[in-house]
């Protein structure tokens, strides 16, 4: 069962989400990670030296977790994957 504060959590990160998602939107890959790496590093700054690695790996793997779900999400909105998507 999810509790009202996982519910309060997950509403405002949604929402704050879309608001970094428009100021993002067209700058770009280079420039979307530059800030995405910077704010990263911000977060993970704040955390004690001792448990830094910890959280990483946390991180990460929520991360990933996330990846296909948000590929989902962009595919279904841009009308489906971009030609030779599945060429690697």
């Amino acid at each position: 069962m999810t509790s009202t504060h996982e519910v309060d959590v997950a509403a405002h990160a949604e929402a704050l989400c879309k608001i970094i998602e428009r100021l993002l939107h067209g700058r770009g890959p280079v420039v979307q990670g530059a800030v995405l790496v910077d704010l990263t590093a911000m977060y993970f700054a704040g955390h004690h030296p001792a448990v830094r690695e910890e959280c990483i790996t946390e991180f990460v793997k929520a991360m990933r977790e996330l990846i296909p779900v948000n590929e989902a999400i962009i595919f279904e909105r841009e009308g489906g994957k971009p030609a030779g998507w599945e060429i690697q």
